[in-house]
């Protein structure tokens, strides 16, 4: 296995050496870290002192005869460890002599007061604003003229040489994130290999904070691509200084994790280790940019999802609608959902009021009852009576009323004001939950259907039609525009798309057909290509368990596995798990539910599995809802198990 994915490596330490040079000072190795149950391949940087290499700090001498190296060299860390918090800030001296730079509007006026300053005036901290200062002025004059200054190579060699030779490493630091703008200066490509090699290696020693190893590694992805493989290797200096991961650079520190692609995982762990000692003091804006940065960077943990629902509920009062937008939408990338985080959102519409809110926190909070099932009635009302009272705000033609503002990568994925719209009307369809103003609530989604039935696609309508549906208001004024050639343009004749549309258009001809008399179908032809459809395998398997403890109630028989049937779409939700006939002689579909087509924490099935009751008893069957997670505890007792059947068979109408 290390053979194999040692290869993986190879590309990277190439491109590592090339950026290293002409300084022969580091080479690379790869080691296996094991975090807890964590192990990982992970890229190492090694110096060469002497005759022999040394993986940078804790990761010991490559033998025991470099005792002597390894000793210089972590005498050397020692030596600056001191220097890690301590940022030092500008003198006055050095203050009035910047803003004298900042006052000069020509290259050459710039030289002439460096000439008259002394030599301990020029510290790394003005050289670093003289050569930007330089570069700002260079770039609005004439490059002709600019290369009429004879001393300006001269000049910059000398300030870039200040900022190296100085020791200071915020300095440093700042002068490598600004290489963009210095590059244009001249021919410094030895002294920009040194810049970087002197980042590069207070990165990996740990001698530089965790703000400035994430600039760092920021600045070798801008200037190196995209999941540079330098950057990777600075993992080392990252574990180095955990002890210094605080509410005050945690931002900084997950900023960086989708810039990395080997190493991201054991900097997550790192996060994650000191993260507990302190997450009650992070403000609302860095809690946000740890959840951007996590989701981007496609990592995430139970434990880290635990603290930040906790962290919610206890600064609820600070957050912001757009804060709460960030949170839920986090949450629901990462599945999770706990009592806490419901009562949370339930906190929050009580005390912020149902007037007050956007559009886009209404939707947010619609979404998050509709991702893990919540039929809340708070949430719903709220969602509902915003609705009503609001419905001129949410407009298709008009951009979102919340925009991702602050460059929250979560928000990105907010719906457009059509969006917002389906979302609403989805959640209270779709959680079964009938909107305190019926009248209002659905003359609103008319109105918003007959002005902007356009500006929808298609799967919004039909979202919306068949969640009209499931609340038993049938959209008769929309038929003829849903069941029209040029609606069912819109649909797509292939791709992964393709097949779920035409499944819900059949679901809302079939749903019509049976509950509408006002309606005039079937409209579409019955289906009858040859297709397989995916069923849960954990019913099927639970059903054969089942179905001999069905046999044994009293006054049921002709107990067999059920197949699709032919009144209604090929659907999942249409396929019954089992079949039998009671006493009375009327036929029975047993369907062994999934906990995700029940309300959350309780029993309540959620609109489709209302109207499947509905149209089985059309067919003059009778639908028989079992949860299948508490038959599956019931199978270790069979007598309790047949009494759960029994109760449900006799219940059946």
């Amino acid at each position: 296995m290390f053979g194999r994915h040692l290869s993986m490596f190879k590309p990277h330490i190439g491109q590592v050496r090339s950026l290293l040079r002409p300084s022969n000072q580091f080479g690379n190795s790869i080691i296996l870290l094991q975090d807890g149950l964590l192990v990982q391949e992970l890229p190492v940087l090694v110096r060469h002192t002497s005759d022999h290499s040394f993986i940078i700090k804790n990761f010991g001498p490559v033998n025991s005869h470099e005792v002597q190296g390894s000793e210089a060299v972590s005498n050397n860390v020692s030596k600056n460890k001191s220097e890690l918090t301590e940022v030092k800030s500008p003198t006055s001296d050095e203050e009035e002599f910047v803003g004298a730079l900042t006052r000069t509007g020509r290259v050459g006026h710039i030289y002439r007061l460096l000439e008259t300053a002394t030599i301990e005036g020029i510290t790394p901290f003005v050289a670093l604003k003289a050569l930007i200062r330089i570069a700002q002025l260079e770039s609005r004059e004439d490059a002709s003229e600019a290369d009429k200054t004879f001393a300006r190579q001269a000049v910059i060699q000398k300030l870039m040489r200040t900022v190296l030779d100085g020791g200071d490493n915020e300095t440093l630091v700042n002068t490598f994130t600004f290489m963009k703008d210095l590059k244009p200066l001249g021919s410094l490509d030895n002294l920009w290999q040194e810049l970087q090699s002197q980042c590069i290696d207070k990165a990996a020693t740990g001698m530089l904070t965790i703000s400035q190893i994430a600039r760092v590694i920021k600045s070798l992805h801008a200037v190196n691509g995209t999941k540079s493989a330098i950057a990777d290797h600075l993992w080392q200096g990252i574990k180095i200084t955990a002890s210094q991961i605080d509410e005050t650079n945690i931002a900084d520190l997950c900023s960086i994790l989708p810039l990395l692609k080997y190493s991201n995982k054991v900097v997550f762990h790192t996060l994650m280790d000191q993260l507990p000692s302190f997450w009650w003091k992070l403000t609302p804006d860095t809690a946000c940019s740890v959840m951007d940065s996590v989701h981007a960077a496609g990592l995430g943990s139970l434990e880290l999802c635990r603290i930040l629902v906790r962290w919610t509920s206890l600064s609820l009062h600070q957050l912001s609608e757009q804060h709460l937008q960030v949170a839920l939408a986090f949450f629901c990338a990462a599945g999770h959902c706990d009592d806490t985080l419901q009562r949370v959102a339930e906190r929050y519409c009580r005390a912020r009021g149902r007037s007050d809110l956007l559009t886009a926190t209404v939707a947010a909070l619609a979404t998050f009852a509709l991702r893990f099932n919540i039929r809340s009635e708070v949430l719903l009302e709220t969602a509902s009576d915003h609705f009503v009272s609001h419905q001129s705000q949410y407009v298709a033609s008009a951009s979102p009323s919340s925009p991702a503002g602050g460059g929250w990568r979560l928000l990105q994925v907010a719906p457009p004001p059509p969006g917002e719209v389906t979302v609403v009307v989805r959640a209270l369809g779709e959680l079964d939950h009938q909107p305190r103003d019926r009248v209002g609530f659905f003359a609103a989604v008319e109105r918003h259907l007959s002005e902007s039935f356009s500006a929808f696609s298609a799967e919004e309508v039909l979202d919306i039609c068949l969640a009209c549906v499931y609340l038993r208001r049938y959209p008769l004024n929309f038929f003829r525009q849903v069941f029209n050639p040029f609606f069912l343009e819109r649909v797509p004749a292939g791709g992964p798309d393709a097949q779920r549309l035409r499944t819900k258009l059949s679901a809302l001809d079939c749903a019509l057909t049976f509950e509408c008399p006002g309606y005039r179908g079937p409209m579409l032809p019955r289906d009858l290509s040859a297709r397989s459809v995916a069923r849960d395998a954990r019913a099927a398997r639970l059903a054969h368990t089942v179905a001999p403890q069905l046999r044994a109630v009293f006054g049921v028989s002709q107990v067999e596995p059920a197949g699709p049937l032919p009144q209604l779409p090929l659907h999942p939700l249409y396929l019954p798990d089992l079949t039998c006939r009671r006493g009375d002689g009327r036929r029975l579909c047993l369907f062994l539910n999934p906990p995700e087509r029940y309300a959350r924490g309780t029993e309540h099935p959620l609109g489709p599995l209302q109207l499947r009751r509905r149209q089985l008893r059309q067919l003059g069957l009778a639908a028989v809802d079992l949860p299948l997670r508490q038959l599956a505890q019931m199978v270790v007792h069979p007598a309790l198990l047949r009494k759960r059947l029994a109760d449900a068979v006799v219940e059946a109408d």
